[in-house]
Formats: C-alpha cells, structure tokens, sequence
C-alpha cells in the first residue's frame, strides 16, 4: 500500500496564530505597511508500507508511480529512483543509457543513514546526469536502489546543464527518506545444495546444454603467468601456463609463440586442451615466429608474423599461415608487414605497417595495395583494421590531418569496399605519446567497439572504451577499459577494467548500458576471446609444464583443481571514482572506498592562510591534498609534525616529474607520508597520516604499504584539464620575519620552512627554509650567532657525506657582506653538492646553503644526480639576493 500526504496543516496554525498575535500586539490604530506573510513550503510526502520506506518532497515535484519505479519530475527535470528487496530486486535495468561524459565526484547523500556519492556526468563543463551511489546499486540493509537525475525534455544534449539548486533539491529528498515498518518481507534465498562428486570424464568438444550458463561462461583471459577460461557455473579454470595463448572457437586447442629472448627462438605451439599435449608446429630454427591466431573459416590453418631476423616485430613481422599438421608453411606477403586483420569467411587479410598505404592479401590470389586516398581519404598512418561480418564494409583506426585543420588527430574510418566509399568516425586529437589500438564488431555488425587516448572523458594515459552504433553513428562511452570482446550472442561486451588498484573483468550489457566487474580471484592482465560456453573442467595442463626442445609432443601434468567456490555475483558499484577541479584544472582518480571532501583555502595554520585542500579518508587514515597556484597568498605544509625520524624514500612520478617521497618514522613505524613539488603554475603538498580520529594512540600508528601504495596511484592518475595558467613572476621573494631575512629565488621552485627537530639532548637541528625544484633543493639553514642553543646542522634536510668527504674550492661568494666561497663536492665527473657558509663576522646570522639531490642517501652513490645548471643558476639568485631585513 502507498500513501501521499501532505505536510501542511500544522504549519498553517502556526502562521495563524503568529499572524493573530502580531496584529493583537499593533493594536487598532497601528498600521503595519508592507508586511507581507513569508510563503510556507509545501511538502508532499510518499510513504511505501510494502518496502517500509517514506519520503517528502516539493510541491513543485510531481509523482509519478511504476512497479519498483518511481519517477520525480520538475519540468524537464527527472529524479528516477528504482526500488526493490536486495535478496531479489524485481527491477531490471531501468536506465536507457550513459552518454558522453566523465564521472567525477559531486557531494556526498546520505540516504537511509548510509553515505553514498552523487556522481555528476560531466562534459565541456555542464552537468549532465547526476548519478546517486555510482552507475550501480545502492543496498542499504533488506532494500536496494539505483538513483538518478537527467534532464528527458528536448534540449540539444550541448545546452544540457542541470542547476545546481535543483541538484540540491533532489539531494534533500533522498537525504529525507526513513524507514518504517514494512508489510512486505524480502524473499528467502533457497537453502545450497550440498554438491556431490561425480567422476571426471572426458570433456567434450561441444557447448555445454545441461543448464544454463553463467552469463559471463566463455570468456578467456590472462593473468600474469597463466591463460584462463570461465566454466559454465562461473568458475574459473586454468587453461595453460602461456598468457598470450589463443584459443580455438570451440575451445578445445590453443596455440602461442615462445620467446623472443634469443634471435631466431621463437616458434608457434599449438595445443590439445583435451588431451593435454603440445607441439611445435613451425620449428624452424632460421626464422622467428610471432602473434599467432586461428584464421577465421579455416580451422586448419594457423597465421602470424615471421621473419628471419624480426627487424619488422614491432609492425608483427610479415603475414604467414601454416596448417595444424605442420605443413603449408608460406609466407603470403614478404615485403609489407604490419597488424592485421582477417575477414569473418578468411577469404581476405588486411594489414599495413604504420604507413599512408596498406594491403589486401585475397587468399589464393595474393596481396593488393589499399589507397585510403581512392576512398576519398588522406591518412598518414593506418593502425589495426577489422573487417565487418558481412566482409564488404572494414574499419580502420587512421591518423593524420583528417579535418584538413593541420593538426595530427585519430580517427576511425569505415571502407565500403564495395561501393568505394569511406566514413570517418571519433576524430580526436591525441596530447602525444604511443598506444595500443584496439577494434572489435559485434556479431551482429551493428556495434563497433573502439578505445582511444588521451581524450575526455579521461585523461593522460587511460584509455577510454566506446562503442558507435551504425548507421546512425551512436556514441556510447562504456569506461576506462582495454581489449573489448563481444559475446557470441553479441549481447554483452567484455573488456579489462582499468582501475587504479589493478585491472578487473568486466562486462557491458548492450541496451541496457550498464556495466558489472566479474570478482575473480586475481589479478587480471588482458582479455583475448569469448567463445560459446561449455563445460572447461579437466581441460589445460600444469602450469609448470614447458614445451620440449625436440618439438615432439609433451604430456602434461594433470591440471590443477579448479576453483571450487562460484565466483559472486558481480557488484555494479564502480571501485574507482574521479575527482575534477575545475577552478585550478586538475583531475584525479581514487578508490571509491575512500571519501572524499573539499576543504575550503583560508583557514589560520603557522605562517598565514591555509591553501585549498582536498581530504581523503578511510577508516583511521587520511590523504590530504594541498594546492595553490604560484604567487597566490597561502600557506602550503604541514600545521607541525609529531615524534619521529624523517626519512627519504624513493620517487613517485606526479604530473610526469619524480617527487621524492619522505616518511615519519616512529620506534620502527611509519606515522606519516608527506611529498610536495612544484608543476608548472600549480604547487601541491600531500600528507598521508595514520590514526585519524583520535581512536589509535600514537604509539600504534603504523601505516600499512597497502595505503602507501593508494597514495602513490591516486598521484600517479593525477593529470591536468585545461589550459595551464601564467606562472606569475620569474623571480618570487621569500622573507622570514622571525630571523629577519630575505631572498629571491625562481617561481618555478617550491619553498617550505621547516623547524628543526631534537636530535639528542639540549641539541636541536637547526630551522630551514626549503626550496625544491623535482629531486633537487637548495636548504637554508639558519641561526642567530647570540643565540645560546646548541644547534646542529646538515641532518636529514640534505644527503650524508658531506661532513666527512674532501670538498673542492669553489668560486668566492659574499654572502651578508662576508668574503667566502663555494665548497664543491664532485664525483664521477659532475657536481653532487654545493655548500656555503657563514661565520655571522658582518651580522648576527649564521647561515649554511646546500645545494644537492636529496632523494640521495650519500652524494657518493651512483644514483647521486649530477646538479644542472638551472639549479647552479638559482642558488647563485638565492645567493646574490640574500638581504637582512632587521
């Protein structure tokens, strides 16, 4: 039974009788001008007794009410929200599709008392969609929900931008909802049959028809030293020790090239999965064998890339085919190599090196030149190709000036080589660097499904996974994914997630557009193939077993167990969400576990205003983020830093340079991770600490390598997202009004005061202030000469091996009006470390500057960088600006 109410009579008694006694107290000759009565809100509310949840809302929200759906409304405006018992939603997928856009976390909802993101849809700036708990499922004890907000009205999908009041007007009524007692009662999961062993038989050749298979049944994948396939039940099973193995559409052999690790070494292997035996098809010990694959409509034959000698392997030698049996060895074009692509009946082989020209092998007829330019198309390169099921249309990832607006782009054209046209698709242009290229059709021909670079809705290095439908060239970004294959029902796309914490399965349903991770039991590398599903159980080989010299056939060890446990259910909560900043336009991905919250710049810290901040946390750890453009007024660093030693570790690449990390080391326990550096007109100081909320003493702070290795991928996945801003002055100066000095130093490095820390009894290291510019600082340290304090220099602020190694006489320095000179530290033939010194005889100063690779333990090591002359540069501008200001 459901229920709408409305929230509004004791309101309106209350305004009455306000109203009553306001005018009582004017009295009869008082006159109240332009006093008008402040309009009540008017809340609606839902109540759902069958699912035991209630909820209030706008009158300016309308209702409308579907089995396990309900659907709000404001104008255009729609706040779907689809409801069901989690043990058996009742509800399919329900939302017609995700387009282009980047996920990027919005604000945070609480809903039934549980917190759960809104992620915005976002593109070219606008608000697009607003998805509540991620593109997945929400469960929140015996219920669970799939949320959205979309504008449904007419507006071109450009002028689309849903306003941020009305973002929050959604938020307050999911964040109203409450739970009361429900009618219904969830079902009750039928009771696991215990299983019962049956002997093994020999496994047949064709699809299982037994029982309906596991949806994702089928496909085969790789992890870093095995090749696996998914049994009917959804289990895993390993299939052979060899990754890059390729299976044969019915599943019942595989073949893979050996190493490269020798010229001349590597040969193809093909394998009986049934009966556990391998063989060396090519064995020829004057050529190389590479990328082998079963040549569609010819299950005989075997094809791949060969040479004599491999100068052609990055392109995949040259186009080779042999039959299973070892004979047929022929080489079909000995002068184009490149990726290549065979039409569904075999009868045709496409293929280029990297150039504007590519080739048509026809079987039995030989190769043919493919001018993209008789299409009316000028390329410069042509990647992978792949061939249409009706074999007349092929698609080809292309690169060049495609647009005619001289700038290098990427693009995918479609040749119909029948009709001797072509269509260009997804042009874009790349930011630079070398890539994989993938291209997949659906069984069917309607779908294609592609990946691109460094292109929204992600950056940098991730690769984005899309599908376009044609004719009507539908886009449909699926996520962050490589090595697309389609299901042999051509209802389902699988692909390698990339995630920030190791790649995981997933599979896209077509139509209904969402996508679900498939929990397996370790880490994946690649996706090769879906075949039809059947039974995998006894098929595959030792994982140890390794091909005998001689190339005669090798039995192998009986296969491991497989997993015996069915793999769950597959979550459709997204593990990874992306942060954006568009004011100082950056972006980052981070594990959905983590929450995460905007901290406003301003607040009072030790030498000013604190910068903007970003706060990540889970459990007792928390990753802050601090950010500033150069020249803007805040303080970046740490507010103080408790007990403990800090070290040097190594180096965590950031927005392309290495930033060297240090650690807070505590009685053998690491308290606290902090880095900082500059990037172009962005500086940044991140801090991972422990023990968070108070709840761990600090003598058990310890934070595990696992959160050491979140922070390095969150700053790993860090990229820019818009056009960097100026860098303000050259030269910026830094003062220190406790000690009275000033200097300049170049904009491009970061500065930081540091206070020394005890380092033994009644002996304190004395105050720095840091500059750094990627692994290289200059270190200012500094005491007065009246000061009594025992005070130490050196420590940790710059390499070992300056207190006891032979220096070199430098240039002559005045530094504060004193005569002195530079001590040069040299190795291997290039400066380590550049040091100079005061006595404090022109003022009451004492100074020590450094110069030196810090990420270095000694300046003695080999892994001791040569200092070069833009850091020579800024310690002679530190130095001939160093002025006394008190």
């Amino acid at each position: 039974m459901y229920r709408h109410t409305i929230s509004l009579g004791s309101s309106l008694l209350v305004v009455f009788v306000l109203a009553g006694l306001a005018l009582t107290a004017c009295g009869p000759e008082t006159l109240v001008v332009g006093l008008e009565p402040t309009p009540t809100p008017v809340l609606h509310s839902y109540v759902n007794d069958t699912y035991g949840f209630s909820f209030r809302y706008p009158e300016t929200w309308t209702l409308a009410e579907k089995p396990h759906l309900l659907k709000m409304s404001r104008g255009t405006l729609v706040l779907s929200i689809a409801y069901g018992w989690a043990a058996n939603p009742g509800f399919g997928p329900v939302r017609t599709g995700i387009p282009a856009g980047d996920l990027i976390y919005g604000d945070k909802v609480v809903l039934l008392e549980k917190t759960i993101p809104a992620q915005l849809l976002r593109f070219e700036h606008q608000d697009k969609m607003v998805f509540y708990g991620g593109t997945g499922l929400v469960e929140v004890g015996e219920l669970v929900f799939s949320i959205w907000l979309e504008d449904v009205g007419d507006t071109s999908y450009a002028d689309v931008d849903i306003p941020r009041e009305l973002q929050t007007e959604a938020k307050g009524i999911l964040e109203s909802f409450e739970r009361i007692e429900a009618t219904g009662n969830p079902p009750t999961l039928a009771p696991t049959a215990t299983p019962t062993e049956e002997p093994v038989t020999t496994p047949s050749a064709t699809p299982t028809e037994s029982a309906p298979s596991d949806p994702a049944a089928g496909l085969i994948y790789s992890t870093a030293e095995t090749l696996w396939g998914i049994d009917v039940d959804g289990s895993p099973v390993a299939l052979i020790d060899e990754p890059t193995a390729r299976v044969s559409s019915d599943g019942a052999r595989a073949v893979f090239a050996t190493s490269l690790a020798e010229p001349r070494a590597s040969d193809v292997w093909l394998v009986d999965l049934q009966t556990r035996t391998r063989r060396n098809v090519t064995n020829t010990p004057d050529r190389d064998e590479v990328n082998p694959l079963w040549w569609p409509g010819r299950s005989d034959v075997i094809g791949f890339g060969s040479d004599e000698d491999m100068e052609v392997y990055d392109t995949g030698g040259y186009l080779t085919v042999i039959r299973v049996d070892g004979t047929g060895y022929e080489v079909l074009d000995d002068e184009e190599g490149g990726p290549v692509g065979v039409s569904p009946d075999g009868a045709l082989a496409a293929y280029g090196g990297y150039d504007q020209l590519g080739r048509i092998y026809r079987w039995g007829l030989g190769p043919e030149l493919f001018d993209p330019g008789s299409y009316g198309v000028s390329v410069d390169k042509l990647y992978l190709p792949a061939w249409h099921p009706d074999g007349r249309h092929l698609a080809w990832e292309v690169g060049g000036d495609l647009t005619g607006e001289g700038r290098f782009q990427i693009g995918i054209v479609i040749f119909d080589l029948q009709a001797g046209t072509a269509e260009l698709l997804h042009v874009y242009e790349p930011t630079g660097g070398s890539f994989p290229h993938y291209l997949a059709w659906s069984p069917d021909g309607e779908w294609l499904a592609f990946v691109t670079h460094q292109e929204p809705p992600s950056r940098g290095r991730l690769p984005n996974l899309w599908v376009v439908r044609l004719p009507d060239e539908r886009e449909v970004y699926v996520g962050v994914g490589l090595d697309p294959v389609w299901s042999p029902d051509g209802q389902r796309l699988a692909f390698t997630e990339v995630r920030a914490f190791g790649n995981a399965l997933a599979v896209w349903e077509v139509d209904s557009w969402q996508v679900q991770q498939l929990d397996l039991p370790h880490r994946i590398e690649s996706l090769s193939a879906w075949i039809a599903p059947r039974s995998l159980t006894g098929l595959g080989g030792d994982a140890g077993s390794t091909p005998a010299p001689d190339g005669e056939p090798t039995s192998l060890a009986p296969a491991a167990t497989p997993i015996a446990e069915q793999v769950p259910t597959p979550s459709a909560d997204k593990d990874v969400l992306t942060y954006v900043n568009d004011d100082y336009q950056f972006a980052f991905i981070y594990p959905s576990s983590w929450e995460l919250e905007e901290i406003p710049a301003g607040r009072q810290v030790p030498g000013g205003a604190s910068a903007n901040a970003i706060h990540l946390t889970k459990d007792d750890l928390r990753l802050e983020i601090q950010f500033k453009r150069v020249g803007e007024a805040a303080v970046l660093g740490p507010s103080g830093r408790p007990a403990g030693e800090v070290e040097a570790k190594d180096s965590v690449t950031v927005l392309g340079q290495d930033v060297s990390r240090k650690v807070l080391v505590h009685d053998g326990m690491v308290k606290s991770v902090f880095l900082r550096g500059r990037f172009d007109d962005l500086e940044l100081y991140v801090q991972l600490d422990g023990g968070v909320g108070g709840e761990t003493a600090y003598e058990s702070i310890d934070i595990p390598d696992s959160a050491q290795s979140a922070l390095d991928t969150i700053l790993s996945s860090l990229h820019r997202t818009g056009e960097l801003k100026s860098f303000g002055p050259d030269a910026l100066t830094h003062e220190n009004a406790t000690h009275g000095f000033s200097f300049q130093y170049p904009a491009s490095w970061t500065v930081e005061e540091v206070a020394g820390e005890i380092v033994e009894d009644d002996v304190k290291l004395a105050d720095a202030v840091v500059l750094r510019q990627g692994v290289f600082a200059i270190v200012v340290q500094y005491q007065f000469k009246s000061d009594p304090a025992q005070i130490a220099w050196g420590g940790d602020f710059v390499p070992g091996g300056l207190g006891y190694a032979e220096a070199t006489l430098g240039a002559p320095v005045t530094l504060l009006g004193e005569e002195t000179h530079k001590n040069v530290w040299a190795y291997d033939g290039g400066v380590k470390a550049v040091e100079v010194n005061t006595t404090g005889k022109t003022a009451d100063l004492l100074l020590s500057i450094t110069l030196a690779d810090t990420s270095a333990r000694l300046i003695q090591d080999a892994e001791a960088a040569t200092i070069p002359e833009f850091a020579i540069g800024a310690l002679d501008q530190v130095l001939s600006s160093f002025t006394v200001t008190q």
